[in-house]
């Protein structure tokens, strides 16, 4: 296998890591073992597979918490996998989350201080206080911290959590040594992915997948929600947050 492919392949494995989570036991092994085989094209021509009958079934809106999937379709199309297949991963890709903000309060009391923040609203829901005592960092701290905040969102600057972006910090200092919601942030032409939510101290290179016990309603209810944003809104909420 020449350079070309196994650089494609290591994407794909990538790929299909965040993506198999959220696929039946049949899929997973059957585009592993694929994958294991060198057999690009038809791993991904199953994948698509598993996606079209979930389509056909009425629950598309599954798709809406599949990362991953803007680039599998770029990849897909370069492997040169049928029309059918190119045209499902086409129009999963197309599912969209919204990113809008607005003002959120953290009571004070018992040592504790009261935050007034900026909240980060993903499709209706607040991410302030939905995790327990965490809030994003706009909207309270000093404006060069949350311009330092706002460029990791932006996909910059997120070396010190190995590659992923704080969300909410602890509402008393914002230090990132108590312990942060964090996210990978992926961007594409058109769009910006939110990859695999979870816990993660700066301490500790891993993450811990989040979980919340109490969401029945996806994606919150995945075990690692991800979303998608179209570019430009996205990028004109990052603005509005200082």
């Amino acid at each position: 296998m020449n350079p070309s492919a196994d650089s494609t392949q290591d994407l794909l494995t990538e790929l299909f890591g965040l993506l198999l989570a959220e696929c039946p036991p049949w899929c997973q092994e059957t585009v592993e073992d694929l994958l294991a085989a060198g057999q690009l094209q038809a791993s991904v021509e199953v994948l698509a597979s598993w996606l079209e009958g979930v389509s056909q079934c009425g629950s598309s809106g599954l798709w809406g918490l599949l990362p991953g999937l803007v680039a599998l379709h770029e990849l897909a199309d370069a492997l040169g996998v049928s029309a059918q297949c190119l045209q499902t991963l086409k129009v999963a890709a197309a599912q969209r989350s919204l990113l809008t903000t607005r003002a959120g309060h953290r009571p004070g009391g018992r040592g504790q201080g009261e935050r007034f923040f900026t909240d980060l609203v993903v499709d209706g829901q607040g991410l302030g206080l939905r995790f327990g005592d965490f809030i994003p960092p706009f909207g309270w701290l000093p404006e060069a911290v949350q311009r330092g905040f706002r460029d990791g969102l932006a996909g910059k600057g997120t070396e010190v959590l190995a590659g992923r972006t704080p969300l909410c910090v602890c509402p008393e200092c914002a230090d990132l040594g108590c312990g942060c919601l964090s996210v990978q942030v992926k961007l594409f032409h058109d769009v910006v992915e939110w990859w695999n939510l979870g816990w993660q101290s700066p301490f500790d290179e891993t993450y811990t997948p989040l979980i919340p016990e109490a969401a029945t309603d996806r994606p919150w209810s995945s075990a690692a929600p991800s979303f998608r944003f179209e570019r430009d809104a996205y990028f004109a909420a990052l603005c509005r947050l200082v």
